[in-house]
């Protein structure tokens, strides 16, 4: 991990800390108070997020101009979607995890807690970026991400983080970690959303080494 991006990680870690601490304390209902006791009860989270460190998912593959190569769960064409990858022998539940476009919003999308947010041992999960704000309880986030640019993705408020520089994809080209869960980030020869990477479009450069 270089520097900077070490520091973003770290200035991830720092803000969502401190959402977690004002989470924590919202009250929606107000107050709830027991018998004979003036202090507030809190009420729990129904959803927490998973622990931030140790957390075995990696931001895989990702489309930003999908026009037709994948479809959603009723046949549309969502503009976007990212997939993650659980690379661990043991499931893996998501719920209540931040994904966001935005390093300084890292909660901008929380994955719902339903069934489908568990990641099985080895598995995938595919999230569609399509900006959809009316069902709250579906794998559909309420952002889509710019077409050109910087690309930055945060996973869980920073247990994972990618950038990646969107002006070198084309329409319905992904990218991905090559070699399946590894640091790099290629264009693929073709996208396979839930399933292994494919192999790079461009070979990467192998470092010229002297015999001498």
């Amino acid at each position: 991990m270089n520097h900077r991006r070490a520091l973003k990680v770290l200035v991830l870690a720092l803000l969502v800390s401190g959402f977690a601490a004002c989470k924590r304390v919202e009250l929606r209902d107000g107050p709830v108070l027991k018998a004979g006791n003036t202090a507030p009860v809190i009420p729990e989270d129904p959803c927490p997020p998973p622990p931030f460190q140790g957390l075995n998912v990696v931001i895989n593959e990702f489309m930003l101009e999908n026009t037709g190569s994948v479809l959603d769960e009723l046949g549309l064409v969502p503009p976007a979607w990212v997939e993650l990858y659980n690379f661990s022998s043991e499931p893996v539940d998501l719920s209540g995890a931040g994904l966001s476009d935005d390093l300084f919003t890292p909660d901008k999308w929380e994955i719902p807690c339903i069934p489908a947010a568990v990641i099985p041992a080895g598995g995938y999960l595919l999230i569609y970026l399509d900006g959809d704000v009316v069902n709250e309880e579906d794998l559909h986030a309420n952002f889509i991400p710019a077409l050109g640019g910087e690309l930055t993705l945060v996973l869980n408020g920073g247990s994972d983080l990618i950038e990646f520089d969107a002006d070198t994809l084309a329409a319905d080209q992904a990218a991905g970690r090559y070699l399946g869960g590894g640091d790099a980030l290629v264009v693929l020869e073709v996208p396979t959303p839930g399933a292994e990477n494919a192999a790079p479009l461009f070979p990467p450069e192998v470092p010229f080494v002297r015999g001498d």
